[in-house]
């Protein structure tokens, strides 16, 4: 049939509707709803592209960053889990599979994954500053510094590493070196 479609929604909608056996054309849909913000949307979207091919990865994924959004770590866990052993390769996957370890303070298991990460990504800032913050959230203190000059090392305007860097600083007693990081912080804030 001739039709002019809005846009990549309804084009989406338009294939599946055609086509509703077709996981890839689930999956596109589930992204344009995605892009327009309705995670639950999405989310059933993915769930049936993952009905038609329970390995696809690009579901399995979506799903575990749309549970991650929406404050569902341990979901978010599992889904990341079951993308890993699909594809072990990709180190962004460790990365947020890290980030929601983190939400459910599971502190060692995020600083594996994001060692994962760094092995792959050694001037990856953010991985260096997440790691740190595990690292205090443990009470080690002096290696969270060590991660957060590390994350200012490749990112000099990190104003978030400064503070985080400034506070382990204050814990440990070193209050010169807290006050300067945390001007510093203020300063590219």
């Amino acid at each position: 049939r001739v039709r002019v479609w809005n846009n990549n929604y309804s084009f989406f909608e338009d294939i599946v509707l055609k086509y509703p056996k077709t996981e890839i054309a689930w999956n596109n849909l589930g992204n344009a709803k995605l892009n327009l913000g309705d995670l639950n949307g999405a989310l059933q979207c993915f769930n049936n592209s993952l009905q038609i091919d329970s390995s696809n990865i690009n579901s399995l994924n979506n799903i575990a960053n749309i549970k991650a959004r929406l404050n569902d770590y341990t979901g978010a866990v599992q889904m990341f889990d079951k993308v890993i052993r699909l594809n072990p390769s990709d180190s962004m996957v460790y990365y947020n599979r890290g980030l929601s370890k983190m939400g459910i303070m599971d502190w060692e298991g995020s600083i594996r994954d994001f060692d994962t990460v760094i092995k792959q990504h050694k001037n990856f800032a953010d991985v260096y500053c997440n790691r740190g913050v595990a690292y205090a959230n443990l009470k080690n203190f002096e290696q969270a510094i060590l991660c957060f000059s590390e994350a200012i090392k490749y990112n000099s305007k990190y104003h978030v590493a400064y503070l985080n860097r400034g506070n382990c600083f204050a814990i440990i007693g070193k209050y010169d070196s807290a006050l300067s990081d945390f001007t510093q912080s203020i300063a590219l804030n």
